[in-house]
C-alpha cells in the first residue's frame, strides 16, 4: 500500500507540475490547447495508475506474474523517466519566477527586467528539455518495442601461451542474464528465443557457457521456456553458473522448505536444459592428453549482492598453473580478486551488468551510466595477459527493453601463441 501512495504522488507531482509548463509552452499552438488534447494528457498517468492499481492489488499476480510485474516498472521508466529530466530542466525557471514574484513586491523595476530576461533565456531551456524528454521517450519505447529483441553477435579472438595446441581454435559461446521471469509467453519472446537457439547452434561451439541470472525470483519462472532453450547444442559441452538473482533471496517464502524446493527446482532446471552447473566447482576437457577447465563460482559481488563465490575451493583438484576459464556472475569479482592473483583463470566471463540496458556509442566507444557503479561493464579487459569479458546478457529487468545496449552472443575463439 506505501508503494502505492508513493508512486501515485509521484506521478501526480510530475504531471500536474509539468501540465502547466505543458500550456504555457505551447500557448502559440491553439490546437495543443483544445479541450481534446488536455484530456489526452491525462489519459496517459489515468491509464498508468489504473494499471498499477489492478497489478498490484491482486496478490496473485505478485506472486507469479514476474513479467506483468516488471511491465510496470518499465511503464514508469518509460513514461516518466523522461518527464522526470524534463522537470528538472524546467524547475530553474520555476525557481526564477518565484524570485522574479518577490522581487517585483519588493526591489525597482531594472532588477525586474534583469530576471525577465533570464526567464526568456530559461524558457528557451525549457523548451530543449521538452525536445529532450520527447526524444528520450521515443527512445526508451522503441527499445521496448524493438530494440529488447535485436541481438547482436560479438566475435572475438583470444591468444595464450599456456593454451594447450590441441585446443587452438577452440570456440566457446557466451550468453548470459535470460531473466526469464521478464518475458511474457508470446510469439514475439518465442521467436527471438528460437531464433537465438538457431543462431547459437549455427556457429557450432565447442562449449556453450551461461554466466547467470536465468530468472528474476524464482525459479518456475523458467519452466515454461525449457523446451526452447535446451536445444541449445555444443560439442563439449554446456556449462553454467548462477547469478545473484537466481537464489530467490528477492522473492518472499512463507517457509524454509519451500526456498529449498525452489532451489532445488533451479538446480533441476539447468539440468533440463543441459548446463552442467558449476557451483564452486570445475570440468576438465582432454583431447589428446591435453586438458583446460572449466572453474565455475557462485555469485560472487560487492555488497549489497552475495558473495557466496570460492576461486579457492573451484580449483582445489586441479594445479593452478593450467588453462582455465573462469565463469564468475559479476565482474566485480575479477576486480577484486581474480586480476591480482599470479596464478589464475587466463580467460574471465561474466555477466551482471546488462550495459544497464542503456548506453550511448560513438566512433567505437560506449558510454553507460551503469559506469558509476562498475568499472568492467561491457565487452574485453586486459591485465596481465589475464582477460575479462563482461557479456550484457540477453534478457531485461525492470526496464523492459535496450537501448544502445543490445541483447548480445559472445563468439569467442582461442588460438595458442
Amino acid at each position: 500500500m506505501l508503494m502505492i501512495i508513493v508512486v501515485t504522488l509521484l506521478v501526480l507531482i510530475i504531471d500536474i507540475s509539468l501540465y502547466f509548463k505543458y500550456l504555457q509552452l505551447f500557448e502559440k499552438f491553439k490546437a495543443l490547447n483544445a479541450g481534446f488534447f488536455r484530456y489526452l494528457y491525462w489519459i496517459v498517468p489515468a491509464g498508468f495508475l489504473i494499471f498499477m492499481y489492478i497489478m498490484l492489488s491482486n496478490p496473485d499476480i505478485l506472486k507469479q506474474a514476474n513479467s506483468k510485474i516488471y511491465w510496470i516498472s518499465g511503464s514508469f521508466i518509460i513514461l516518466y523517466v523522461p518527464k522526470i529530466i524534463a522537470l528538472f530542466i524546467v524547475l530553474p525557471e520555476y525557481i526564477l519566477n518565484l524570485i522574479g514574484y518577490f522581487m517585483r513586491e519588493n526591489s525597482t523595476k531594472p532588477a525586474v527586467v534583469s530576471v525577465g530576461n533570464t526567464l526568456n533565456r530559461m524558457q528557451f531551456l525549457s523548451q530543449l528539455g521538452f525536445l529532450s524528454a520527447g526524444i528520450l521517450f521515443g527512445s526508451l519505447l522503441w527499445g521496448a518495442l524493438v530494440g529488447k529483441t535485436s541481438y547482436t553477435i560479438n566475435r572475438i579472438k583470444l591468444k595464450y601461451r599456456n593454451l594447450p595446441k590441441k585446443f587452438n581454435g577452440f570456440k566457446i559461446v557466451q550468453i548470459s542474464d535470460f531473466h526469464l521471469g521478464s518475458w511474457l509467453h508470446t510469439q514475439n519472446s518465442i521467436d527471438f528465443f528460437t531464433g537465438v537457439v538457431a543462431e547459437i547452434n549455427a556457429l557450432k561451439p565447442d562449449i556453450i557457457v551461461f554466466t547467470g541470472d536465468l530468472v528474476n525470483n524464482r525459479a518456475d519462472e523458467a519452466t515454461v521456456w525449457v523446451d526452447y532453450l535446451n536445444k541449445l547444442e555444443a560439442k563439449d559441452g554446456k556449462y553454467s553458473v548462477l547469478g545473484n538473482h537466481d537464489y530467490g533471496k528477492y522473492a518472499r517464502w512463507n517457509t524454509e522448505e519451500e526456498y529449498n524446493a525452489n532451489m532445488q527446482l533451479m538446480y533441476d532446471t539447468h539440468k533440463k536444459l543441459g548446463f552442467k552447473l558449476l557451483n564452486n566447482a570445475n570440468e576438465s576437457i582432454t583431447k589428446d592428453n591435453e586438458t583446460i577447465h572449466i572453474i565455475g563460482v557462485e555469485n560472487w559481488g560487492n555488497p549489497p549482492f552475495p558473495q557466496y563465490g570460492d576461486y579457492y575451493k573451484a580449483i582445489s583438484a586441479i594445479s593452478a598453473n593450467e588453462f582455465h576459464i573462469l565463469l564468475s556472475h559479476d565482474p566485480s569479482h575479477w576486480d577484486s580478486e581474480i586480476r591480482h592473483l599470479n596464478s589464475a583463470a587466463m580467460l574471465t566471463l561474466s555477466g551482471h551488468t546488462h550495459g544497464m540496458q542503456f548506453a550511448l556509442n560513438f566512433n567505437g566507444k560506449s558510454w553507460s551510466p551503469v559506469q558509476w557503479k562498475y568499472k568492467f561493464w561491457r565487452g574485453l579487459y586486459s591485465e596481465s595477459e589475464k582477460n575479462l569479458y563482461v557479456n550484457i546478457g540477453l534478457g531485461n529487468i525492470a526496464y523492459p527493453g535496450r537501448v544502445g545496449a543490445p541483447p548480445e552472443i559472445t563468439y569467442i575463439e582461442l588460438e595458442t601463441m
